[in-house]
């Protein structure tokens, strides 16, 4: 089962800043996704918003799939080790097991994602499996991890890192965020020629968005909503088989830890 709609969430703690993109494939051999509807949590309850797109996509009978920019699992070692710790006992454990997991440790060729151990990132993550349980709720559906592109649910979930796409795709991935060094005009500029990028035909084995003039106006004034697009776009990488795959032998680890859906390198697709 193929998804037809694409849900890409920029998670942030402030649910005024998580942005989400809406993204549809209009038919079965469509590979572009077409960005229908951007919004930020300023806007509804981020819950709220995208239980509205799943129940257009069942009432439409297309399956979905939904990209998340943020952590949904924990380090493996960090919950062991503070399982048996007392207060005062050395930690035996190296820090880098304790606050990355396996998959950061693998996506860091790319674009090394935040240690999910560290402050800010940890209280996002706790706050998108929030998200996830409220989902579930809302819309009374299982809305599981997927592991494989052609075996997907009704609804599924994916764990992406809009930096690391976008790197893989030779655009800017950094100075373009509100919190990001320099002017206003000199962010939204990078956010210019970003939104080019995604939208650029770059030939075979390579993924872009559509979408109409003023949603592109919309990700070029915020960088939640452009983070929210390149997720979906992580999203079609993913659902086109681009995307490395978690070496089957540690399978537990990545079901305990999480995975995240980063796009191999253009000489592995090539191999």
């Amino acid at each position: 089962m193929a998804a037809r709609t694409i849900i890409g969430v920029d998670f942030a703690v402030n649910p005024a800043d998580t942005g989400l993109a809406l993204g549809t494939l209009s038919g079965p051999d469509t590979t572009v996704p077409f960005i229908d509807d951007v919004q930020t949590g300023a806007a509804g309850s981020p819950t709220d918003l995208v239980a509205a797109w799943l129940d257009k996509a069942k009432k439409d009978d297309e399956p979905a799939l939904i990209a998340i920019d943020a952590p949904l699992g924990w380090p493996s070692e960090l919950g062991l080790a503070l399982s048996r710790h007392m207060a005062g006992e050395r930690i035996c454990v190296p820090a880098h097991k304790l606050f990355e997991r396996e998959t950061e440790r693998d996506v860091a060729r790319l674009r090394k994602p935040q240690a999910i151990g560290a402050d800010t990132i940890a209280r996002v993550a706790y706050a998108a499996l929030n998200f996830m349980a409220d989902l579930r709720n809302k819309t009374s559906l299982d809305i599981p991890l997927a592991w494989d592109f052609r075996d997907l649910r009704e609804v599924s979930a994916i764990e992406v890192y809009p930096a690391s796409t976008l790197k893989a795709y030779s655009l800017i991935f950094e100075g373009y965020k509100k919190a990001s060094q320099g002017t206003r005009e000199e962010k939204r500029t990078k956010r210019n020629e970003i939104a080019d990028g995604l939208l650029a035909e770059r030939g075979r084995d390579m993924c872009r968005l559509g979408m109409k003039a003023p949603v592109r106006e919309s990700l070029i004034d915020n960088d939640d909503l452009l983070d929210a697009a390149v997720c979906v776009l992580a999203a079609m990488d993913f659902l086109s088989g681009y995307t490395a795959e978690p070496v089957r032998a540690k399978r537990w680890l990545y079901v305990r830890e999480g995975w995240i859906w980063a796009r191999r390198e253009v000489a592995e697709l090539c191999s």
